[in-house]
């Protein structure tokens, strides 16, 4: 049985929670599910949207998102199960905005891209890390409390004024682990 707490699937669904969503038990247990669906159709100006200023609660993802170009915006609370490979947000969706001001709590990653030019913006809190991918992550204040992983095609960018950073693989970001920034 399928428990998710919000299905979206089709072309550009566009969705706002300022309340309750959480789910309980049976498997695909995500608080918001978005679908594959229209990712042909999908374009950087008509796209699917997930606004959340509520709360999702979920037993497996937070937030899961399978379409290209999506906008996901945070400024409520998102709780993933405490799984190790359960996450707060799992983006596969190519082109995706993330932006969050809210507090996304998972074990491992509070926020995990698989998505290539995706842009991940942070001034909220992330409890259980990050792990970038393709991306450009910008860290506008806020805290990450975790795990901190990008690749070679991950460009990290710090401040107000975005003054882009030269990380690399190898360093691993160990020295972004558990930043806090005002």
């Amino acid at each position: 049985q399928q428990a998710y707490g919000i299905y979206l699937d089709g072309n550009f669904n566009q969705l706002s929670n300022s309340g309750n969503i959480v789910t309980q038990g049976g498997s695909s247990a995500y608080g918001v599910y978005i679908s594959a669906g229209s990712s042909l159709a999908a374009v950087e100006n008509n796209f699917s949207s997930v606004t959340n200023s509520g709360n999702i609660n979920a037993l497996d993802h937070g937030i899961y998102n399978r379409d290209h170009f999506s906008h996901l915006t945070n400024s409520g609370i998102i709780t993933a199960a405490n799984v190790a490979t359960i996450y707060g947000i799992n983006n596969e969706g190519n082109g995706a905005q993330i932006n969050n001001s809210g507090t996304i709590n998972a074990n491992r990653y509070a926020i995990y891209n698989d998505g290539d030019d995706v842009t991940i913006t942070n001034s909220g809190t992330l409890n259980g890390g990050l792990r970038l991918g393709n991306s450009d992550f910008y860290i506008l204040g806020g805290a990450i409390n975790g795990e901190f992983k990008g690749n070679d095609e991950t460009n990290v960018y710090i401040g107000s004024n975005a003054i882009t950073t030269n990380y690399t693989q190898q360093q691993n970001y160990e020295d972004l682990k558990n930043l806090t920034i005002n």
